[in-house]
């Protein structure tokens, strides 16, 4: 899995920040170097789930948007998923990883407009993933966290 496209921006406070989306088609070695967008205002946006619910809704996970600007350059629609896995995404906050999911998917049909446009792509954290995915009553399955592997038990 490698990054191969990269949206950096300061945010408010003057920090580094930067988007990592990634291709887990493409192997970590492959000599590639990750195309760079320009971020839009307000490049990334997140909320946690608010629920007060906590004896039912004891799973709280993110979701929000990334923003970038089109300018017609080449690659830009491969960032579109195919798959709920397909493009995983990090965010860093002065180095600091503040976000680690996905971008949903969705369809991202829109009307054609000339490039320098907007587009914004809606980002959900793993574990809200992984809360929406349906699974086999008792059955183990096994999925990668945005590099981790993790082991799920279903029962039901």
């Amino acid at each position: 899995m490698k990054v191969l496209w990269q949206i950096p921006f300061k945010s408010l406070n003057g920090k580094t920040c930067r988007i990592d989306v990634y291709d887990p088609d493409v192997p970590e070695e492959a000599p590639i170097s990750p195309m760079t967008y320009q971020a839009a205002e307000d490049p990334f946006y997140f909320e946690e789930d608010d629920s007060r619910d906590l004896l039912n809704d004891v799973i709280r996970y993110k979701t929000g948007y990334i923003r970038m600007i089109d300018n017609g350059g080449l690659y830009v629609n491969d960032i579109y998923p195919e798959s709920v896995f397909d493009r995983p995404v990090k965010v860093y906050y002065d180095g600091v990883v503040v976000f680690n999911g996905y971008i949903q998917v969705q369809d991202f049909s829109t009307k054609n407009i000339p490039t320098p446009k907007v587009i914004e792509l809606p980002v959900i954290s793993a574990l809200g993933v992984m809360s929406e995915e349906q699974y086999d009553s008792l059955k183990e399955q096994t999925q990668t966290l945005a590099g981790v592997d993790s082991a799920i038990l279903v029962v039901e």
